[in-house]
């Protein structure tokens, strides 16, 4: 009987403890952005179009955790030619979860050279544990567990450097062509004449 009642002590605590924190498990919870991402703009200092980034929460612990956006900003060796101008995306404020799923972060590039540049869209974010137990929940952006990381690449380049213009348009050949043509008719019609 002894026995019995030690046994059955130590199984309720060994269930306690096993809803515990420590014990249940990590879920991972993330916010993570897309692939890289190309703007172009048309000359040096000139405004590119803007791009659309959608970031997405992906959660491993179901519905009952989600990651806060703490922080967003442009970072690398180009960073100051390329500005987050708008987009649903909020730091503070945008709390993203299996209910709301994604946001938006709108970018610009304006070309300081003629080079290709690069930077990258980076974010923190925090943990919400929405009725969650006895989870411990990580919050990472591209890699596990990280706080902060990049969200996607961004790469800006001169419009031009794409498509080089012809050294003649082909518009202005034709009407060149034309002229010649108009012109060699004409003295040879004066030729005949005399």
């Amino acid at each position: 009987m002894r026995f019995s009642m030690g046994t059955r002590v130590v199984a309720a605590l060994g269930a306690l403890l096993a809803a515990g924190s420590a014990f249940a498990g990590v879920t991972t919870t993330a916010i993570v952005g897309g692939g890289a991402t190309s703007l172009f703009s048309p000359a040096i200092g000139t405004n590119s179009a803007t791009q659309t980034i959608t970031l997405t929460f992906n959660g491993n612990g179901g519905t009952n955790n989600g990651a806060s956006l703490s922080a967003l900003a442009t970072a690398g060796a180009n960073a100051a030619d390329f500005a987050i101008v708008g987009g649903t995306c909020q730091p503070g404020t945008t709390v993203l979860s299996a209910g709301s799923p994604s946001c938006t972060v709108i970018v610009q590039y304006k070309a300081s050279t003629a080079a290709t540049e690069t930077a990258q869209l980076t974010g923190s974010c925090s943990t919400v544990g929405l009725a969650v137990g006895g989870f411990t929940l990580t919050c990472g952006n591209i890699g596990a567990g990280a706080n902060t990381g990049p969200l996607t690449s961004l790469t800006g380049a001169l419009l031009a450097a794409l498509a080089p213009t012809p050294l003649l348009d082909p518009k202005m050949l034709t009407a060149f062509c034309a002229l010649l043509l108009a012109v060699g008719v004409y003295f040879a019609s004066r030729r005949q004449r005399t």
